[in-house]
This record gives structure tokens, sequence and C-alpha cells, in this order.
């Protein structure tokens, strides 16, 4: 089964925002037009107060949510309509949408709600079969929030202060016991920025045998391939068995795809990457499919990226249960399949997913910026297609075995 996520544009909670006590500009004229309603003119900043705001392509509560904010996010509302005074109305956003607007009296001060650390900056840790209790505060007495009752990778804040004290803090809320959870260090393999392809990634260390010595390979190198032969490929340094190495050669565009546009080649064969601008390779790496079972396997075809979301949760159904924080650099193309981060394991160039394409921290970073359309600023999700956007495309196939020599 794959990976589901916990909050999407259809059940995400709904708006507050709280306005700053100051204008972006200082000549900007801030007055009360009535007691306690706080009048602002010119664009202004407000911050997110609740869990999540819904963006919606127009001012209109039956207009397309194209995207959703969290709390503590800060966005910059050029104008009110029909204006800020006014109970119920909407906050726009320039181009980006609008989200509604609810503005706190004048006498309410800023809420200061820290933005959270991105995949770089998190802490990462695996909890056992036997579960683990999620606190309220960093004390063993105080309240319980909830308890969870099977294996989990959970993303916590880099607070070292309070890890000294035996306390690991859920970025999604909530305080755990440190002995409790098994630190998890995300792999840094990172894939190849304009590769000259054909070429193959080492998936363990081999000797590549020569004419006149054997060459050291070390997992995650990477070699021009010259020849395919069988079982064996020739690479400028010497064979190396087909067994121990991913090949990616240059392809070209589906049909489908228009004339230059942004797509990616996922090969199931291979479990490898490859990012083109139309016909050109501009990024290639290894990943983790679905694994071989019929709950897992990722489905082939040509898709687009339906949501492109900053973190996702993902949770499996009862049948192929698991339980995952804070999933990284999501791209979803085929209802819960999605391309995405992934710090809970580093066997990139083998099947090893519940369905998703995972791909190395530093390897999602990159497609997540590259692949259209842009994410917002403090956004946590965009839906290209409800915004009238431009979006990824991503062919997944299941090609046979490369048994001849590749172009060049």
């Amino acid at each position: 089964m794959a990976s589901r996520p916990i909050c999407n544009l259809a059940v995400c909670g709904s708006l507050l925002v709280l306005i700053r006590a100051y204008p972006c500009h200082a000549d900007e004229a801030v007055n009360s037009s009535k007691e306690g309603v706080r009048t602002l003119t010119g664009p202004f900043s407000a911050v997110v107060k609740t869990s999540f705001a819904r963006v919606r392509a127009r001012p209109e509560n039956n207009s397309p949510e194209v995207g959703l904010l969290r709390e503590g996010a800060t966005v910059t509302v050029t104008s009110c309509k029909p204006d800020c005074a006014t109970a119920h109305a909407w906050a726009l956003l320039g181009s980006d949408g609008a989200v509604e607007l609810n503005v706190l009296n004048s006498n309410t001060t800023e809420v200061d709600v820290p933005h959270p650390p991105n995949a770089e900056s998190s802490w990462y840790g695996r909890v056992g079969k036997t579960g683990i209790t999620i606190f309220k505060e960093p004390r063993l007495n105080g309240p319980i929030v909830t308890r969870k009752r099977m294996n989990r990778e959970m993303a916590f804040l880099p607070d070292v202060e309070l890890w000294k004290r035996g306390w690991l803090e859920r970025i999604e809320g909530g305080f755990v016991r440190a002995h409790r959870v098994q630190s998890l260090t995300p792999s840094r393999f990172q894939g190849e920025i304009r590769p000259h392809l054909p070429l193959a990634f080492v998936v363990r260390d081999v000797h590549a045998l020569g004419i006149n010595k054997a060459n050291l390979l070390h997992r995650h190198d990477r070699v021009p391939v010259l020849e395919i032969d069988g079982t064996s490929v020739v690479t400028n340094i010497g064979a190396l068995p087909r067994r121990d190495v991913r090949i990616i050669t240059l392809r070209s565009p589906p049909a489908a795809i228009p004339a230059g546009a942004r797509w990616v080649l996922v090969d199931l064969a291979q479990q490898t990457l490859t990012a083109y601008e139309g016909d050109v390779a501009v990024y290639a790496t290894l990943i983790s499919a679905g694994k071989d079972y019929k709950e897992s396997q990722t489905h082939t075809g040509l898709y687009q990226v339906e949501h492109k979301m900053a973190f996702s949760d993902m949770h499996g159904e009862s049948d192929d249960p698991y339980d995952v924080d804070r999933v990284p650099y999501a791209l979803y193309f085929n209802k819960n399949e999605a391309l995405h981060g992934t710090y809970w394991h580093d066997r990139f160039g083998t099947r090893a997913s519940h369905g998703c394409i995972n791909l190395a921290l530093p390897d999602a970073r990159w497609l997540f910026d590259w692949a259209p359309p842009r994410l917002p600023e403090h956004w946590t999700t965009i839906d290209p297609k409800a915004a009238g956007l431009t979006s990824l495309w991503v062919f997944i196939k299941e090609r046979p075995t490369l048994t001849q020599a590749p172009k060049i």
C-alpha cells in the first residue's frame, strides 16, 4: 500500500490570522475605524494562528483550494476584500490566492510561533514495537497526549539541552523519553547533476576488472558506461558485474509530454530516476520503489504531480501498517503514491518502499525545488491543477534488463 498523507486539501483546518502590530512600510496608515478593530492600508504581514489555513484561488468560499499554510507561517497581505475592517473579510496574497481573515483588535499582542525546521535541521528516530508514550510536557508525571503502539519513525526539534535532560520534542507536538528512541541518521547520498549518460551507479563495494589491475569501487560511486555485454558492464576503469550496478541511459520523453517540459523517468527495473528538461537529462540518481508484493507495488504509467507538499505525515492500512512523521519534500502523483525524501533507510538502488518513490534527502530537496510549480514561501502545500499551474510529469516504467550496448 502506498503512503498516505494524514492531511490533505479536503480535510485540513480553517484559518485564523493574527495581524502583526506594524505595517510593511512606515508610511502606511494604521487607524481604528471603530473601537476594537484595526484597519491597515497597503501591504502588511500576518501570521497563521491555527493548525492549517486554506489558500483559495479567489476570495470566494467555493473557489478551488490551491494550497495550505501551516501554523506560524507568515504571509504578506496585499489588500483585503471588501476591506480589512469587515467581518469575514478575505486577505489577498497577491497572485498566490486568498485566505479568510479574522483581524484581532488593537489590544491583542502578536503571537510568536517559530517556523518548524527544515528536513536538514531535524532529528530523526525510530520507536520499536512496544510503542511509546507522548507527554504534553517534558515530565513523567505530566499529562499524556497519546500512546503509540506500533513501529514508528518520528521527527524531533534539534534541542540539545532538552536531550541532555532525557527528552525529545516532536515537531508534530508532544514530548517523549529520549532513551525510548533509536536515533536515525539520514543518508548523505546524492545523485549526479548534469549527468553524462550512459552512467552506472555502484550499489555495493566491488572490484572493476581492468587490463592490468582490479580497481576497487565503493557503494554509490558512479562511472561512465562504455558497453553492456551480457552479465557485465564495461566502464573506463574495467568491467563490473551487472548485479553490482544500476544503469541509466538517455531516453526520449513520451509523446504526451509537451516539448521542453520538466519530467522524470523512474526506471523500476534499475531503481533509478532521471530528471529531464525536454530531451536533456539534468539529474540522475538511485531510488527505492515499492517492494515486490501486491500491497506495495509502484504503479507504472504517465502521471502529473497532483500535490506538492513540504512535508506529509504518512501511514499505512491494517494489511500493511506503518507510521512515519513529517516525510519531507513530497510530490504526490498517483493518489497516495509520491516521490519524497526518506530519512529512515539507506537502501537506494533496491526496492524498499510501500509504493512511493523513496529518495535520499539531498536528492528529494533538489527535485522538490526544481519541480514546477513554485511553492510560495511558508506554504505547506500547493495544488497545481486547482491553481491552474504547470506541474511535473512523472513517467514510471518497468523496463526489461538491458542486454545490449547503449548508444553513446
